[in-house]
């Protein structure tokens, strides 16, 4: 594949044989996908709290903008309703309302139309094997699919911007793809808070290609603009009526305060009684971390070699602008995402700058369409490009299955491993305040026989069976990495810090909050990651332990590593 896709192939392949290999590839990964998430478990995120219990009771409203009264008290869905009534369509396609899989499996599907549509587009504009490259690019990324298994909204809004990008691009083959455009952009304006961060990208597909949308070709413009209006205005009434300005004037207070209530604002006194050296009188309440310097670490950890082409297109770019100004123009809209970030002020974390991988793949794809027309390309410069591909392709394979989907899927693995090995009850500590990314949602909904939970004050208290030690670090995501480590049992603090916990240890599983990648989807997480440095300590405290009960008694008579763990000494 990579042979095929490098930028100096001039084989005989040709747009119908891409597209034929891009379906064949999409379809592969999201079955197989769609097939491995079945079974995949809650986490909190505004998902499990609001999105899935609304969707649940979304056909019982009389109109859908009382999806917004569901649960009294919250604005919080404004924005993302689109992403409501997906889930709740797929909710009864599924005949699935308690488990995560309908949000899931929903937003796997818009990764995969989006992928297409990316090709699509991109035929419009480059030349076939160009148009590959993006899509290549873009599906191998982890980034989207992250986010698909996170249930979050960010890829349903890609997809609709894609969509929309789509239909206006074959609005002169008839009328029809104008009302389509302007239904895609409705539901996208009510997809994600950042879909207005796309505006900009509609740009880069149209003024610079003009033979990509030639009104010249269309005899009824003013019906067919018509038709777009209407689009858009079906889609605004269907998710605001009755009360259309209450409705967007409540999503115009949701927007303005989620760019100054950010969690650094929200946890403001902790984080500075946590670390006042750093979050103390030195940092303003509206702190948002730590602008250019986090964008640049952010984006060299997820996107290594992505990132570093964008760059690298960006400079062939500039040079090649003095002679051409327009391309100058490409390089500020290209830059829309981090600009408009930096403007609201918002809180830097991974999610807020999604829509940049649009401004990259174009602009990393026209740097390509400019260099080919200049003529062949050196062997030199074809073998960079092949070992470039290469090394994108194993890096975001090999960080996607040893990190994002493993410790995504911690709770459904231990279920698994629980149930191969016929162990249906497990001893644990009911105080831990982890249990809402361990036990709580260990049992999936879907599942009848449910693995049953003693229990234990101390880790001396289990007599038979499996014992489960879950998170113990306060620096993880879902707990906004503040306060502090939970270890009340002196036992276990003893097998901690003395490193004999492995000793009786008969599996263990990573989580989210040992992650690398996933900690980036929260602010405070993020800035302590990637600018202080203080989390890779945490990162071990973040993973469950499933230890042995006989190997733990044996302790109470045997000595541990440098110790004596007994019970009268604790």
């Amino acid at each position: 594949m990579v042979l095929l896709i490098k930028l100096g192939y001039d084989g005989p392949m040709n747009s119908r044989a891409y597209l034929i290999l891009a379906i064949f590839i999409i379809l592969i990964l999201s079955i197989a996908l769609g097939v491995a998430t079945f079974w995949i478990n809650f986490w909190p995120t505004d998902s499990y709290f609001f999105y899935l219990p609304t969707a649940r009771e979304l056909f019982k409203v009389e109109y859908l903008s009382q999806m917004h009264d569901v649960l009294p008290g919250t604005i919080v869905m404004h924005g993302k309703e689109t992403l409501v009534l997906g889930i709740a369509i797929m909710q009864k396609m599924l005949n699935d309302t308690q488990s995560l899989y309908p949000n899931v499996l929903l937003l796997i599907i818009a990764t995969a139309i989006s992928s297409l549509s990316i090709y699509s587009i991109g035929l419009r504009i480059f030349a076939p094997r160009i148009a590959f490259l993006c899509f290549i690019l873009f599906i191998t990324s982890f980034w989207s699919w992250m986010y698909a298994l996170q249930g979050a909204h960010q890829p349903l809004a890609l997809m609709f911007f894609l969509l929309t990008v789509v239909c206006l691009q074959n609005t002169s083959r008839h009328g029809i793809f104008a009302l389509l455009a302007g239904l895609c952009l409705g539901f996208m304006s009510f997809s994600s808070p950042t879909a207005l961060l796309y505006l900009p990208y509609f740009f880069l597909f149209f003024v610079f290609y003009k033979n990509s949308f030639q009104l010249k070709k269309i005899k009824h413009l003013a019906l067919a603009t018509g038709l777009f209006l209407s689009g858009m205005l079906a889609v605004i009434l269907l998710f605001t009526f009755p009360n259309p300005i209450q409705s967007l004037k409540e999503f115009s207070i949701f927007l303005s305060r989620s760019q100054g209530f950010n969690h650094f604002y929200l946890y403001r006194s902790q984080l500075s009684l946590l670390d006042p050296l750093h979050f103390g009188t030195t940092h303003s309440d509206f702190f948002r971390g730590a602008g250019l310097i986090w964008i640049i670490k952010y984006f060299f950890l997820i996107m290594p070699f992505l990132f570093s082409a964008y760059l690298v297109s960006l400079g062939y770019l500039f040079q090649q602008g003095f002679k051409k100004k327009k391309i100058l123009l490409v390089i500020f809209i290209s830059l829309a995402t981090p600009w408009a970030v930096e403007a609201m002020q918002a809180a830097q974390f991974g999610r807020n700058y999604f829509s940049w991988l649009m401004g990259m793949l174009f602009v990393i794809g026209y740097t390509a369409h400019l260099r080919s027309q200049k003529g062949s390309f050196s062997f030199q410069l074809k073998l960079i490009t092949g070992i470039w591909i290469a090394g994108h392709l194993i890096l975001n394979i090999f960080v996607f299955f040893t990190d994002i989907f493993p410790t995504r899927m911690a709770t459904a693995s231990l279920d698994r491993y629980l149930r191969k090995n016929h162990i249906e009850q497990l001893w644990t500590y009911p105080q831990n305040p982890y249990k809402n990314v361990t036990t709580d949602v260990l049992n999936n909904p879907k599942l009848k026989e449910k693995i049953q939970f003693t229990p234990m004050q101390t880790i001396h208290d289990p007599t038979e069976g499996y014992v489960l030690i879950p998170p113990t670090s306060s620096y993880v995501l879902h707990n906004n990495c503040i306060g502090e480590d939970w270890i009340t049992d002196p036992g276990l603090k003893k097998l901690l810090d003395q490193g004999g916990l492995e000793s009786y240890t008969v599996t263990i599983f990573p989580t989210i909050g040992s992650s690398r990648i996933w900690t980036q989807e929260e602010e405070v997480c993020s800035y302590r990651d990637l600018i202080l440095g203080d989390m890779a300590k945490s990162r071990k405290k973040s993973k469950i332990y499933i230890l042995d009960v006989k190997k733990l008694q044996s302790a109470w008579e045997d000595s541990l590593p440098d110790t004596k763990l007994r019970k009268n000494p604790l």
